[in-house]
């Protein structure tokens, strides 16, 4: 049995109508690995890890078998389907697997025969695998194999056993890619192309790294040696450190560092973790930081106040961390969630749907509105332990300690609370997983 502590190897807006771009029907050729069917009757093992994508969730069971819910109008379940469910279906054609993660509206996996696969969403080469079509069957990466997958939103890496990063996906703002751009995609704001690579390409700068986390059009991690380094765009000083090089989108430049930079005070920290336009770690003394902007001033650095910093600053808290998580793809406001030594779930930022799982007092501005927000942490309701965190837009999901349930809360536009009911909610409750 796999404790349920195992660490996830994979990395989770617009909504178009299918129709609208060409999506593959193949199934992946090297990626037939069915779980096996179970006896009927026979309970479900652990709950061993959890990811979530803008709008879906999925949790791995200890027999391999994945489930997803939430919204599926990209094929992010992986089920032949563009059908999204408010309850956990058995996702990816019953295949199994060993570790899943997601991006926006995909999800990858690798298969218990070692395969590495994706599904959904491809405009921008998300999928890896060459093509520009989406598929809502699991596809074969290009590249690898691959010790480790991070998706982005927008763009993905994967590590190779050397630690060495292979990325693909896009940027709108040309030049902020860490690989070189092989094509140009579509982009998802129709408006003009983005530069893409729709397979993997060797990191450029040729860093090596032992965790990675990627953001909406930047990426941050522990390189090899134990500094933080980010990379990509700093238009809302999401590098935590000053930059030199510019990017252009649409003949607008801004700041950008595709080949990285080490984040300020870097040296001191452990693990990262990317949003949109924020990004936060956690130090060797168990404390938490967080820089770059709450871009519509919403408190997602958690230090107390409504505005940015381009450095690390501390999150207004004597709490101890074990893990924080930044939430992506959100084009109104973000939220993060972090997990003090104990298991106990503390958010911050955007509050209007219940992402944060507890009524928060701070008051922020929207238009011209006062809105529900949080500019330092708070506890999630209910008294929850968790062993892990996954943040999509406006929600979270908790696997609790013990592997035997896994909560949700936030919005529920998509059914992405997983128990079959409709309308957000603040208070954390039980996604109705299969037990059998």
């Amino acid at each position: 049995m796999r404790p349920s502590s195992t660490r996830l190897l994979f990395r989770g807006r617009h909504l178009v109508a299918l129709g609208l771009i060409p999506v593959a029907l193949s199934l992946a050729a090297c990626g037939d690995d069915p779980v096996e069917p179970p006896v009927p009757g026979t309970a479900l093992g652990d709950w061993v890890a959890l990811v979530s994508g803008r709008a879906h969730a999925c949790a791995l069971n200890e027999d391999g078998s994945l489930w997803c819910w939430g919204d599926n109008t990209w094929g992010q379940f992986g089920d032949a389907t563009t059908t999204s469910s408010a309850l956990p279906v058995q996702a990816a054609g019953g295949r199994g697997f060993t570790s899943v993660d997601a991006g926006g509206d995909h999800t990858c996996g690798l298969t218990t025969a070692g395969n590495l696969l994706c599904w959904g969403r491809n405009d921008v080469g998300e999928l890896g695998i060459g093509t520009p079509f989406s598929s809502p069957v699991p596809q074969a990466v290009d590249g690898g194999p691959y010790d480790a997958l991070y998706p982005g939103f927008y763009q993905s890496c994967g590590a190779v056993s050397s630690g060495a990063l292979e990325c693909w996906g896009a940027s709108r703002w040309a030049g902020s890619l860490p690989v070189a751009p092989s094509a140009n995609c579509p982009g998802y704001y129709g408006a003009f192309e983005w530069p893409c690579s729709r397979s993997p390409a060797p990191l450029e700068s040729g860093l090596t790294f032992q965790r990675v986390d990627i953001g909406l059009f930047f990426g941050c991690g522990i390189a090899t040696g134990g500094q933080a380094m980010c990379w990509g765009m700093n238009d809302y000083g999401q590098l935590g450190s000053e930059v030199t090089g510019e990017c252009s989108s649409n003949n607008t430049v801004r700041p950008c560092a595709p080949g990285g930079v080490v984040v300020a005070a870097g040296a001191g920290l452990r693990d990262v973790t990317a949003g949109d336009v924020h990004a936060c770690g956690i130090d060797t003394n168990d404390e938490a930081y967080c820089w770059g902007s709450t871009q519509f001033s919403f408190g997602e650095l958690g230090t107390g106040e409504a505005s940015g910093s381009g450095v690390p600053a501390p999150v207004a808290t004597a709490e101890r961390f074990r893990v924080v998580r930044a939430s992506k793809g959100n084009s109104i406001g973000s939220h993060t969630c972090g997990l003090t030594m104990t298991g106990v779930a503390l958010c911050w930022g955007y509050n209007v749907e219940g992402g944060l799982g507890a009524p928060s007092s701070d008051v922020c501005r929207q238009g011209g509105a006062d809105v529900a927000c949080a500019l330092s942490p708070v506890a999630v309701t209910g008294g929850h332990t968790f062993s892990s965190l996954v943040l999509g837009r406006q929600f979270t999901c908790g696997l609790l300690v013990g592997a035997t349930e896994v909560y949700c809360w936030g919005i529920n536009g998509f059914g992405q609370l997983g128990d079959g009911t409709a309308g957000s909610r603040m208070q954390p409750g039980p996604v109705s997983l299969p037990t059998t």
